[in-house]
């Protein structure tokens, strides 16, 4: 009879792969967290850095979903994020689903996810007043 381990749904026992050592597989390897903070002198290697976190899930502190990385804010002179583009938001959170800017000093960590240690209850649209119309 197969089990749920002989399947192919053998997960990692721990973070030291020893589940994966008893299997007879590699572990597998953890990504790096892209560190893009601070001047960068090679600018291949920032803007690799910068695409890997294009496309990545964002989360508030409370896990709750808020949208995907669809871009960022980026400061040329000195190499760095300035904040992220969020698109496709949770509709719980920001009013009408409306892409955000966030700020990169709210982004607690950055891996195979975005983990925000900031993020407003809700995000309201703000009213702009209607122009009134033309009168000849």
């Amino acid at each position: 009879m197969e089990t749920a381990r002989s399947a192919g749904v053998r997960g990692l026992c721990g973070r030291d792969g020893a589940g994966a050592a008893r299997a007879g597989r590699a572990p597998k390897r953890l990504r790096t967290v892209p560190q893009i903070r601070g001047p960068r002198r090679d600018g291949d290697s920032l803007l690799e850095e910068i695409s890997e976190i294009i496309g990545l899930q964002v989360y508030t502190n409370n896990g709750v979903f808020l949208g995907n990385v669809n871009n960022l804010v980026v400061d040329v002179d000195n190499g760095s994020v300035d904040g992220l583009f969020v698109g496709e938001t949770n509709p719980l959170l920001v009013e009408g689903s409306r892409a955000v800017s966030v700020p990169y000093r709210w982004v607690q960590s950055v891996g195979d996810i975005v983990v925000l240690r900031y993020f407003p209850k809700r995000v309201s649209l703000k009213k702009t007043p209607t122009p009134a119309p033309a009168t000849r």
